[in-house]
């Protein structure tokens, strides 16, 4: 056998491993990211919608527009597109860069106390809200005269539900 022909087939093997790895990468990768949800935020849906919603409260500022009279009054998209509009910012905490948005759940109250250390929202403990989740860097003012300090982490921030108010928002 001459040595182009000893040559061939380990070429023609190794090309057809190339292809074979190729397609796993094009075709596998992609849908076990999205299964492990690395592609977006976690996301829990209100468990029922409720028309009409619970009278309005007054608290909190406005933020995200309701669409109806019901609760929740709102998507996880109008979430996205609300903190795409306006990053996340409080008086005292900013990001820095790009912070991602890790989880959009709509809970109750109480458990949205319980994600952020008892921290209360404001609301009874059986009101529906939307706790979202935001990875990344802040940046924290300090007293007059200190320098600010930067930090690695999570903050969040959380909305009626029916009304669309912005409640609470901290890192």
């Amino acid at each position: 056998m001459s040595a182009p022909r000893r040559l061939l087939i380990p070429a023609l093997v190794g090309m057809l491993s190339l292809v074979v790895i190729g397609a796993l990468v094009i075709f596998a990768v992609p849908r076990a990211l999205h299964a492990l949800h690395l592609g977006g935020p976690d996301i829990r849906e209100a468990a029922q919608v409720t028309c009409p919603g619970p009278p309005s409260s007054a608290l909190g500022i406005p933020a995200i527009a309701p669409r109806n009279d019901c609760t929740p009054s709102f998507t996880v998209q109008d979430v996205l597109d609300y903190e795409s509009a306006h990053p996340f910012a409080t008086r005292r905490t900013e990001a820095v860069g790009k912070v991602t948005i890790t989880k959009i759940w709509f809970i109750m109250s109480a458990e949205a106390g319980q994600q952020m250390s008892g921290e209360s929202v404001g609301l009874p403990d059986g009101a529906l809200v939307c706790y979202v989740e935001f990875y990344g860097t802040f940046r924290t003012g300090s007293s007059p005269g200190g320098e600010p300090t930067e930090r690695t982490g999570t903050a969040t921030q959380v909305f009626d539900a029916h009304t669309g108010n912005l409640l609470v928002a901290g890192g």
